[in-house]
């Protein structure tokens, strides 16, 4: 702001403001349907089951993905880590006659993640756009070797419902 004589809340009001028709354009953009928080306990990082809708009773037959590690050996930038993993995520059948899926497998590890150590489901996102098959985004958690300690990154796969 170029007045210096306006207070905090007068900025942060200003960019409401200013950024409401943007924020608008975000509406109805899906739902986060199930969620594995990296500070959890006791969870299972490899498998999510959800419901795809906010509706409660559901109305929709249950998601289930699962997340398998593969590892790899290790490259010249990695070998001090031993071996570092790739992925294959699965669409489960949940329903007689609905077959398993395989969304993604990795056949090498892309050197734009570094050396990753460790994946786990973080979240399903559902989006049922009027008229239009529903769409999903599995976010995984990946964690690799960072400057002082691990990082947290995140990928996304994303496909239909069916």
């Amino acid at each position: 702001m170029e007045d210096e004589t306006k207070t905090v809340f007068d900025a942060r009001e200003e960019a409401r403001i200013l950024a409401g028709p943007v924020m608008k354009s975000f509406e109805n953009r899906g739902n986060v349907v199930a969620t594995n928080r990296a500070t959890e306990l006791g969870i299972d990082g490899k498998r999510m089951i959800a419901n795809p809708r906010l509706v409660v009773p559901p109305i929709d037959q249950s998601i289930e993905f699962r997340l398998e590690e593969i590892a790899f050996a290790g490259s010249e930038r990695c070998e001090a880590f031993g071996s570092t993993n790739g992925f294959r995520l699965l669409k489960i059948g949940t329903s007689d006659g609905e077959t398993t899926r395989k969304l993604h497998e990795d056949t090498s590890i892309p050197q734009s993640r570094n050396c990753p150590l460790r994946y786990d489901l973080a979240d399903i996102v559902t989006y049922y756009p009027e008229g239009q098959t529903p769409v999903f985004a599995v976010l995984i958690r990946m964690q690799t070797v960072g400057f002082e300690g691990p990082d947290g990154k995140y990928l996304a796969v994303t496909g239909q419902l069916d």
